[in-house]
């Protein structure tokens, strides 16, 4: 994270890094004990997954979300398989994407794309930019 020079993506990473250990040792080990504990679940859990199995889980998901609402008014975030195959580009790119008015995530063309063509989206303002 140092080598990016970015001081406000540096204290963001560790903030993030503090938050995320508080929610494992507060929130995921004593609910995953407790699951584990109860028989009459029909889980078999097991013990709880260490920090580096669940910090890996947490990044696996968060890198292929799309999130979609307006800052400060609610956001949803969402799982969309075979969307987070598209790579990243500066606007403009030849792709939009979002909620349709019917609630499905939906990726369409700005015009058409020619076979062997890249699909690219934007993520969004990223904070390293």
């Amino acid at each position: 994270v140092a080598e990016v020079e970015c001081g406000h993506m540096i204290a963001e990473v560790h903030a993030r890094s503090g938050d995320l250990r508080r929610q494992y040792e507060d929130i995921v080990v004593p609910r995953w004990q407790r699951a584990a504990e109860d028989d009459s679940n029909g889980l078999r859990l097991g013990a709880p997954p260490t920090f580096e199995e669940f910090r890996h889980a947490v990044c696996v998901v968060t890198s292929r979300n799309f999130g979609e609402g307006e800052p400060g008014s609610g956001t949803s975030s969402m799982l969309v398989p075979g969307v987070d195959m598209c790579n990243h580009d500066d606007p403009p790119v030849n792709t939009r994407h979002g909620l349709a008015p019917w609630g499905d995530f939906v990726v369409y063309a700005d015009a058409p794309v020619a076979v062997g063509d890249e699909i690219f989206l934007t993520y969004g303002m990223l904070p390293n930019r």
